[in-house]
């Protein structure tokens, strides 16, 4: 009998701490000596704008003509291409590019991996990151506009990087050993920038 009251003791009085631990306390209302104001003012920015700062020149290996037959020349990108959208409307944009012939008669292809848009204003990011495309190649002489970076609305905010990782070219109809280039044509919504190609 003994054990079992022990037993019953303990249970009663685990039973009457969870029962005060439980029960809330009031907090005590007190009326606030003064009520002042935390205000901010965001201003419409006037000089925004939406504009592509930069865009890559593409320079690829010296080769012959021998090794040019049917093989991917490697190249390098001397930049990343940049929108910049400093604009208060937040109304998206769209970046896309197309590639010029190097000669008359050739044909060629420019291609690269790996899309990827990198924030990469100062402070932190606003919005969405425009959406990559799945656009890793783009055809010399074809005036169809390749699409890179597209941002809806509300998201493409700020500044944003894109970088052509593992370019390569492959050329035909070539047939004299000199330097060849073609024009790379950006385009960002309404505004057209053109890079020569080195």
């Amino acid at each position: 009998m003994k054990y079992t009251f022990a037993l019953t003791g303990l249970v009663t009085i685990a039973g009457a701490l969870a029962l005060v631990a439980t029960t809330p306390v009031a907090a005590a209302e007190t009326t606030p000596t003064q009520t002042t104001k935390a205000t901010i003012d965001i201003t419409t920015n006037k000089d925004g704008a939406l504009t592509l700062t930069k865009a890559p020149n593409f320079t690829f290996d010296s080769t012959t003509l021998s090794a040019l037959a049917g093989n991917k020349i490697a190249g390098t990108a001397d930049s990343v291409a940049e929108v910049s959208d400093t604009r208060d409307s937040g109304a998206g944009w769209n970046l896309s590019m197309n590639l010029g012939a190097f000669d008359a008669g050739s044909t060629g292809m420019m291609s690269w991996s790996g899309n990827s848009a990198t924030f990469a204003a100062a402070g932190t990011q606003v919005g969405a990151a425009p959406a990559t495309t799945n656009t890793t190649q783009v055809e010399a002489g074809d005036a169809a506009e390749a699409p890179l970076l597209t941002a809806a609305k509300g998201a493409g905010i700020g500044v944003w990087d894109l970088k052509f990782n593992n370019l390569g070219l492959n050329l035909s109809g070539i047939n004299m050993p000199k330097t060849y280039s073609a024009d790379v044509n950006w385009y960002l919504s309404d505004t057209q920038t053109t890079s020569a190609a080195n």
